[in-house]
């Protein structure tokens, strides 16, 4: 099979995907396809505090739930975010700007300890809010309390609340505190 042939193969295939997905996206409701509030109406329900400018971009973080992952994107919801996206645009929403780059994020901002004095792994430290820095920095989520974060992982995914367990706990370099 030619290099020509197999291309046009996977572009047919990708083409059913899409219409796929414009079929699903077509029953939605016009507020379901567009989102709302500040983040863009991604599913997310926050009822905690939002009196700080943490507790504002928490909320903007929740909110994101469900949204698309979109590599590059830095919102609303129905545009997607990526991580460093999703991360700039909640503390932007707190009225706080910080670098819109994970690498740039994790090397410019104050950074927080994850580990005790004896070297142990702790999120004692960590405050809602807070940017974690995975894989070499190559990727942030903002830290939401209880060990959990919010994550725009990957294409294919959308925005979610994930456990410090697993890739997320064995790949974590760092937090960085905007």
């Amino acid at each position: 099979m030619s290099l020509k042939h197999s291309l046009h193969k996977r572009i047919a295939v990708l083409n059913k995907l899409k219409k796929q997905q414009e079929a699903l996206l077509a029953k939605l409701t016009p507020p379901q396809q567009t989102g709302t509030g500040p983040g863009g109406g991604g599913g997310g329900t926050y009822h905690g505090p939002t009196g700080t400018q943490a507790e504002k971009a928490v909320a903007f973080a929740y909110n994101a739930l469900g949204c698309p992952y979109v590599f590059g994107g830095t919102g609303p919801c129905s545009s997607g975010y990526d991580c460093s996206g999703l991360t700039s645009q909640a503390w932007a929403s707190a009225g706080i700007s910080i670098p819109r780059v994970s690498y740039d994020q994790m090397s410019s901002l104050p950074s927080v300890p994850l580990h005790t004095s004896s070297g142990a792994f702790t999120t004692k430290y960590l405050e809602p809010g807070d940017i974690l820095g995975f894989a070499s920095n190559s990727h942030v989520g903002i830290y939401v309390g209880d060990g959990y974060l919010i994550d725009a992982p990957h294409s294919g995914l959308d925005v979610e609340k994930v456990a410090i367990s697993g890739w997320y706990r064995t790949e974590l370099d760092g937090a960085a505190r905007p």
